[in-house]
């Protein structure tokens, strides 16, 4: 997804100072869907590296008021109030892929930024007064109003907001909602930002769990290379000698055990090796069948640990879970690979 993409379905905004990762990615969790890095008592050098922490989250992440260190920061965009660089001189810095957002406190400072090429999205406020503006009078609950009926570019309230007032500011029409205090200052960011978001957004949640599932997903296909001309992955490998392994033990079996079921353990065993014939050859349909024997032996063995009765079933039992399941796993995505499209030329 792009970040405009993003932005169209983004509903909980944080800005904070420099924080630590696993901070960050605790209010992420709890569903905030963009973070802003605005510290001004860094200096370049201090703003680059705190950008860090902030940067692949699964969430938007927007630098306040630098367009010129967006670029080294890895920010998807920046936010310029009314007393900063204009829209265009941003957008002429960042370039036409990212995101630029526009602080405005009256409605004539909205319809300007609506009207604007270079805005992506607005902050509405400060609703109420609040200490992260001082000096700044609230702009009231009539101009989230305003917004609501004129605005249809992505916007967000913001200014004083926290769980107590926010149902007045959605009912208000306010589709997001931006923070500093409500997140920065609770004890447990993940448990705030829920509760942030339960009310900003409560239809939301499954659609956002489900866009950075796909984010999540897009990501781990783009780190995954093609197969090249006759490759086949070393976890493919691995099965294929398994299966035929297996197969052959189950045709010893049919042919040495005079209480066995031979017509089964056959079947079983040609399954084994048709699995092995179209695994050797990386055929997608095969690693699949083998995964799902996999799957029932890993359920077997789960229930054979239940009820192991001594230290030996024990053992037995977590090895083949062990085995099984890293076995799997790597399966897993080898079949990704397998379903990519093929270098040009294979």
């Amino acid at each position: 997804m792009t970040p405009r993409e993003r932005l169209a379905t983004a509903r909980l905004y944080l800005v904070c100072d420099a924080r630590p990762r696993e901070w960050l990615a605790a209010a992420v969790r709890g569903g905030v869907d963009i973070v802003q890095l605005r510290d001004k008592s860094l200096d370049d050098e201090g703003l680059v590296a705190a950008a860090q922490e902030f940067r692949d989250l699964g969430v938007l992440f927007v630098l306040n008021d630098r367009p010129d260190l967006v670029e080294a920061c890895g920010a998807d965009g920046v936010h310029v109030g009314q007393d900063d660089m204009p829209p265009a001189e941003a957008r002429a810095i960042v370039g036409p892929d990212r995101i630029v957002g526009r602080s405005t406190h009256a409605p004539d400072q909205a319809d300007a930024a609506q009207a604007d090429p270079d805005v992506d999205y607005l902050a509405i406020g400060p609703v109420w007064e609040t200490p992260t503006k001082l000096g700044r009078p609230a702009a009231g609950l009539e101009y989230v109003e305003y917004a609501a009926r004129t605005v249809t570019k992505p916007w967000f309230a913001i200014g004083g907001i926290d769980a107590a007032n926010l149902s007045a500011v959605v009912d208000r029409g306010a589709s997001g909602i931006v923070v500093v205090r409500a997140i920065g200052e609770a004890d447990d960011p993940e448990a705030a930002a829920r509760e942030l978001a339960d009310v900003a957004a409560p239809d939301d949640r499954m659609r956002r769990g489900y866009a950075r599932s796909r984010e999540r997903d897009d990501a781990v296909r783009a780190s995954l290379e093609p197969l090249e001309r006759g490759e086949r992955p070393g976890a493919v490998t691995v099965a294929t000698v398994v299966a035929a392994v297996a197969g052959l033990l189950l045709a010893a079996q049919a042919a040495f055990d005079d209480g066995a079921d031979v017509r089964g353990l056959l079947i079983f065993a040609a399954v084994m090796f048709l699995a092995a014939a179209g695994m050797w050859k990386a055929q997608y349909w095969a690693v699949l069948g083998f995964e799902f024997f996999l799957g029932l032996t890993l359920v077997f063995a789960a229930v054979s640990l239940m009820f192991a009765g001594n230290v030996l079933g024990v053992v037995y039992s977590l090895a083949i879970l062990a085995g099984s399941g890293v076995l799997f796993w790597k399966l897993v995505r080898a079949m990704a690979r397998l379903q990519m499209p093929k270098r040009p030329g294979t």
